[in-house]
């Protein structure tokens, strides 16, 4: 193969000469680049910075929060502060599955019964998001939503149960499903509810913290 040749070969394989200009039309170099680890190309902070961006852009929801509520709060450093915001995004599903909401279900279901102990952690559900909302410390914030993963795990652990000892037996398996149909349902409210607000000024982080996890909930 001559010299020629072989120019021309590397220059199909390489995505910006692609016959009608599209670098996305199916190669193996260009699949690559689609798919490749940001952090391999960019620094650290350009990855990060980007993330960012997009996110305010596209007004992802509930997760967006972390763009705002650590400046809200003054623990928007590195660090003990970056300890500090995973712990209060994940106290909720710490204390709804390991801690607390799980292991308490037995005891509630006793002396409640099915009926009582849904409506206490409903109660619970639609409290403590109203009450995130007037929330002025990343510590208050934490023990709402240390409360708020309690009232889920029980909540979780019971309604799915009630369900299917109501259910005549053709449609048990549906209606247990279908539970968690309107779970996944009440998480795409909050995420709709967080983009309706979003451009709401220095209101939007309430608005976002206390509607969008209540409408999540109640839909639940």
């Amino acid at each position: 193969m001559s010299k020629k040749e072989n120019v021309e070969k590397e220059n199909v394989d390489q995505p910006g000469h692609l016959e009608g200009g599209d670098a996305f039309s199916g190669t193996k170099s260009s699949a690559v680049n689609i798919v490749g680890n940001p952090l391999q190309r960019d620094n650290e902070e350009e990855v990060v910075a980007d993330a960012a961006e997009f996110c305010k852009t596209h007004g992802l929801a509930v997760s967006s929060l972390n763009l705002s509520f650590p400046t809200e709060f003054g623990i928007n450093g590195t660090g003990t502060d970056e300890w500090i915001v995973g712990a209060v995004n994940s106290i909720i599903f710490l204390t709804a599955a390991g801690l607390i909401g799980a292991w308490i279900v037995d005891p509630l279901n006793h002396y409640f019964g099915r009926r009582g102990e849904i409506f206490l952690t409903a109660l619970v559900l639609f409290a403590t998001p109203i009450g995130s909302g007037f929330t002025h410390s990343w510590q208050t914030l934490f023990v709402v939503k240390f409360i708020l993963g309690i009232g889920i795990g029980a909540k979780n652990a019971t309604v799915p149960i009630f369900s299917s000892e109501l259910a005549p037996a053709r449609i048990r398996g549906a209606l247990v499903m279908f539970w968690q149909l309107w779970v996944t349902f009440g998480i795409f409210a909050g995420f709709a509810a967080n983009v309706i607000v979003r451009n709401f000024g220095k209101i939007a982080l309430r608005l976002q913290l206390g509607e969008t996890l209540t409408m999540g909930q109640a839909v639940k």
